[in-house]
């Protein structure tokens, strides 16, 4: 399935691609990290699938999110903001299958 979801998230119009993205971070897919970075140094992407691409590259490898993240830091937007997130060790928490499943926070 990790496979299909890397090959899917290419397409900018894929339907809840945001959650895509951040299932790749949380499974702490490795394979992924090519095109996660591809989506996060793509400057015609929004800014938020930016963002998101740049936290599940942090959950997957810590110190290339933070290589990315000081690159992006003096943003004003969400994906400034993320970057001072994983800089300052401040992610998202990881959700389990059963927390996203229950909608738990």
């Amino acid at each position: 399935m990790l496979p299909v979801i890397c090959e899917k998230i290419k397409d900018k119009n894929m339907p809840k691609r945001r959650y895509a993205i951040s299932f790749l971070g949380n499974e702490q897919y490795a394979k992924a990290e090519q095109v996660l970075l591809q989506i996060l140094s793509d400057e015609t992407e929004q800014e938020y699938y930016r963002g998101d691409a740049l936290l599940a590259l942090y959950m997957i490898d810590t110190a290339d999110g933070n290589k990315y993240a000081e690159k992006y830091r003096n943003r004003t937007d969400y994906l400034g903001y993320i970057a001072e997130l994983v800089l300052n060790k401040k992610p998202v928490p990881r959700r389990t299958f059963s927390d996203a499943l229950f909608f738990r926070s």
